[in-house]
């Protein structure tokens, strides 16, 4: 029955509903026990139902006969098998909805023409994430269903049809596992001036994908050195090629002919993607070279999780690739991060692992000179313990889980003790500037699903009036 036919609804006695589609929720209340559904609508009224339908005082009931047509849970699971591909678990049906899941970790793709006609089919919906993207194991990936509680079966062959046409219309590429061989450009890194921030950042990437650095090599800003370093990984049996840093326009800056002088068959110098846009592709006897900008280092999402998903899933990226990239190409809004990327890790990890999706977070500023007294405040006595154990501890007690302190001043006596004390260390290295600072940084470290967040500024009154909400 369509929602546009309720005016052709007449009850008919329970004896007479087997096999019918109930039509509304029959409520059961038990005193002081429980009230809600006995029966929700859509169920479909069996022998057995009748007699607790009579001990509910329903003697008459509102349904409707197939008629032709069939149930919507029957009708989503058809539409979600025939759309299916790998990597992926369907939901049971629920009120005519079927659900998507990825089994794996992955490169998510949507057969984008054949999800329009599919949506093109009168009373049948299918949403599911953008395609190309990366999914976790786990992650929600998309949903089925339809409108009515019933609906004519031609319609479900047709979505049949349409699915069968653009087979698969949802489906998980798995990432290839490969030995990733890794150039560091820079001759101040070369000559040990300093060291070197860029390869551990690269090489957690890659680990967080399923892959890892065979070796890396490196190279001051020197042309045949590069060269060499490159062709020497190629020899040793590396799936991939990345070469960090040496992407600008400056002199200095040799990466690009590098690429090009060891045979690298040039797909795009250039992206038109922030940040990103410096980044270089170019294939190697069909191994892939990534030339790496600097902004891969210091931002959540660069170009890097643009382009590398997809070579690890075994696509070929193109020159028309790159330039589709523009249309959301936009990542600022996940700028740089004055936490390290290893912090940045840890906090997807535990938000992963302790399912703080839809909750409350906390946020303690520590990081100042505390210029107003003699001693670091965070870490005065207090109790059994120290200022800023108390501060966590109240939020620890209020089941606040997801607590993050901006460290700044003194942040090597203060981080220890606030991982001990449950919660996450975020280093604010501008936090002589002032606590505005402080508040973006600790923002930016909270889990990004998090409904809201507690900010306490009175870490010199650690039992002081409750902290401001956001």
């Amino acid at each position: 029955m369509k929602y546009y036919e309720k005016d052709q609804v007449k009850a008919v006695p329970v004896q007479e509903a087997v096999g019918k589609i109930l039509l509304h929720d029959i409520t059961q209340i038990l005193p002081d026990l429980f009230k809600g559904p006995r029966f929700k609508k859509g169920h479909i009224i069996t022998e057995a139902d009748v007699e607790a339908l009579l001990d509910l005082g329903k003697r008459h009931i509102y349904v409707a006969g197939l008629n032709g047509e069939i149930h919507e849970n029957e009708a989503a699971l058809r539409i979600a098998s025939a759309a299916l591909g790998n990597g992926i678990s369907l939901s049971d049906p629920k009120e005519g909805k079927v659900g998507f899941k990825a089994l794996e970790q992955g490169l998510l793709k949507i057969n984008v023409d054949g999800l329009e006609q599919l949506n093109s089919v009168p009373d049948v919906i299918f949403a599911s994430l953008h395609t190309g993207r990366m999914v976790e194991k786990g992650q929600e990936l998309a949903g089925t269903r339809v409108i009515p509680l019933t609906i004519d079966e031609n319609r479900i062959i047709e979505a049949e049809d349409i699915c069968a046409r653009y087979f698969p219309l949802i489906d998980i590429r798995p990432f290839a596992k490969l030995d990733v061989g890794l150039v560091v450009t820079g001759s101040e890194v070369y000559h040990g001036r300093i060291k070197d921030g860029f390869g551990p950042v690269v090489e957690k990437k890659f680990q967080a994908l399923g892959s890892r650095i065979l070796r890396k090599i490196i190279v001051s800003d020197d042309l045949t050195m590069t060269v060499s370093a490159i062709k020497t990984l190629l020899d040793e049996g590396a799936g991939m090629i990345a070469v960090t840093g040496g992407m600008s326009v400056d002199p200095d800056d040799l990466t690009p002919a590098a690429i090009r002088a060891a045979g690298g068959n040039i797909v795009s110098y250039g992206a038109p993607v922030l940040p990103g846009a410096m980044f270089m592709l170019a294939y190697i006897h069909e191994i892939p070279v990534i030339g790496l900008p600097g902004c891969v280092m210091y931002h959540r999402a660069s170009i890097f999780d643009l382009v590398v998903p997809r070579l690890l899933a075994g696509e070929t990226v193109t020159k028309a690739d790159i330039i589709r990239m523009g249309h959301g190409g936009v990542l600022l809004q996940l700028r740089h991060l004055p936490v390290s990327v290893l912090q940045f890790r840890e906090i997807s990890k535990r938000k992963m692992s302790s399912g703080l999706h839809n909750t409350l977070s906390a946020v303690i500023p520590a990081a100042g000179l505390s210029s107003r007294m003699k001693a670091f405040k965070p870490l005065l006595p207090l109790g059994e313990g120290t200022i800023i154990e108390r501060v966590i501890g109240l939020f620890k007690a209020r089941g606040i889980k997801d607590i993050v302190v901006v460290t700044g001043h003194h942040r090597e006596a203060l981080e220890p003790v606030v991982k001990k004390a449950g919660a996450l260390p975020a280093f604010n290295p501008d936090f002589q500037s002032g606590m505005l600072s402080s508040i973006q940084t600790g923002t930016r470290a909270i889990c990004p699903e998090n409904t809201g967040f507690f900010f306490f500024p009175w870490i010199s009154r650690p039992s002081g009036p409750p902290p401001w909400i956001f």
